[in-house]
């Protein structure tokens, strides 16, 4: 499963650039090397998961880094422990004001399912802004590192091509949202 690219395993790949870019964020991270074909970039209660699948879909060390960076800049942010706390609270409130109205039970039940709705897809909108911020730190962190932010625009511009309404459900913004949000950040800092 593990196999060498350019020389390098997929694990060998994965640390030289995570240490390259731990080194400049100065603080020690919970990694886990997931051996796997499954594509896994995922930060979740501080610990940032990776598999030998996701590193093998980068096809350079500026578009891992860049994935590292990202995932990095969710746990300096605690955005798995907002967004998380956010939806709990936000979905107590909901289901109190259903139990309060009891006595009308269809009404209560039809605006019930509405919130939950209307909840999700304000979650996936507060999700879409999180990564628009770990995608702009990530650019900074990975160019503190030595990495190049534009050897990433074609990575983040097709790993979110999908239609309107599939982006509707993703967490992600889309590729080219992305992408011009990536471009403008580098334009900003020269």
């Amino acid at each position: 499963m593990n196999k060498i690219i350019d020389g390098r395993s997929a694990y060998e790949r994965f640390q030289e650039v995570k240490n390259r870019i731990v080194s400049v964020v100065n603080r020690s991270f919970d990694f886990k090397f997931v051996d796997s074909p499954e594509i896994i970039f995922h930060e979740a209660g501080g610990q940032i998961s990776v598999s030998s699948g996701a590193v093998r879909l980068t096809a350079n060390d500026h578009e891992l880094a860049f994935c590292i960076a990202h995932e990095i800049s969710h746990t300096l942010r605690k955005h798995g422990e907002k967004t998380q706390a956010e939806f709990q609270e936000k979905w107590r409130q909901l289901t109190e004001a259903y139990y309060e109205e009891k006595k009308h039970l269809f009404t209560n039940t039809l605006l019930l399912a509405v919130g939950a709705g209307l909840l999700v897809l304000n979650k996936k909108a507060r999700c879409r802004k999180q990564e628009t911020e770990a995608d702009l730190e990530a650019v900074l962190i990975m160019k503190q590192a030595g990495y190049d932010p534009s050897e990433v625009i074609w990575f983040v511009q097709t790993m979110g091509a999908d239609s309107f309404i599939e982006s509707l459900f993703r967490d992600h913004p889309d590729g080219r949202t992305r992408a011009a949000n990536i471009l403008a950040k580098i334009r900003d800092d020269k």
